[in-house]
């Protein structure tokens, strides 16, 4: 009986050391030496299970970053960690933000759900040499202070899931807020012009109007002026050769003497 239990004993501890590696060869690792894991198709990588009882949430903030790609070309990347371990979350978004975006044409966040704490990959160290590789870019400044203006807004008393999912909403407000005033100018711009160009034809068409207006005027000051015969009718008189049948002419008005 003893050497059963010692045979069962060891083939658990066995089990116990293999299990585990087996489960580190099939999950990727995000640390070290290892090369990044490829691009998350819906912008949520969540290796610690946040909502493997709850996809329906994970879908909602997935949709919501998707469309804000879809409007303004600008990727958010999410990763969910229960804790960074060897490292810190902003270290590994950094280093993420350098495999996945390095146009600078989004971002990674890296969330902690074990103590709540997330790390955004382009903090303020981050250079801006790249930001204008792309029309989407955010620069550094803005994400960063985005980020804490953000952090400074959440619930500190939320469930982690529920962090999460504030936490993405308010991103996509802020980043896609800052998109749209972005490409506002262009827009302000173009309707400038087209109300410039406006007020120039109106204001031809109205000086055409003035110039067409006076020489109405002038015609009609110059036909009161005018005087005309009286049509005649009647015979010849006193010899005169042409004494009737007198069409009206045209004459001008008389000078004026000056006399009363």
């Amino acid at each position: 009986m003893s050497t059963w239990k010692s045979s069962c004993l060891s083939l658990l501890v066995v089990v116990g050391v293999l299990v585990p590696a087996a489960w580190a060869q099939a999950v990727p690792s995000l640390y070290g030496d290892d090369p990044p894991p490829p691009r998350p198709a819906f912008n949520v990588l969540d290796n610690a299970g946040l909502f493997r009882r709850d996809p329906d949430r994970l879908r909602t903030i997935s949709d919501r970053l998707r469309v804000l790609e879809e409007k303004h070309q600008f990727r958010v990347y999410i990763v969910v960690e229960s804790v960074v371990m060897g490292s810190s979350a902003v270290e590994l978004a950094a280093r993420l933000q350098q495999a996945w975006l390095p146009d600078g044409d989004g971002f990674v966040i890296v969330f902690e759900s074990d103590n709540r704490s997330f790390g955004l990959g382009r903090g303020y160290e981050v250079a801006d040499a790249d930001d204008s590789k792309s029309p989407s870019a955010v620069p550094s400044f803005f994400a960063a202070d985005t980020l804490e203006g953000i952090r400074a807004r959440l619930d500190p008393n939320l469930e982690a899931a529920d962090l999460l999912d504030q936490l993405t909403t308010l991103l996509v407000a802020d980043v896609g807020d800052y998109l749209d005033r972005r490409k506002a100018p262009e827009t302000a711009g173009a309707t400038l012009r087209m109300v410039l160009a406006t007020v120039g034809v109106l204001s031809a068409l109205g000086l055409l109007g003035l110039g067409l207006a006076r020489l109405a005027h002038q015609a009609e000051k110059r036909r009161r002026r005018s005087y005309r015969f009286p049509d005649a009718a009647g015979r010849q008189r006193l010899g005169a050769p042409f004494g009737a049948m007198v069409s009206s002419r045209r004459f001008a008005e008389p000078p004026h003497s000056g006399k009363s």
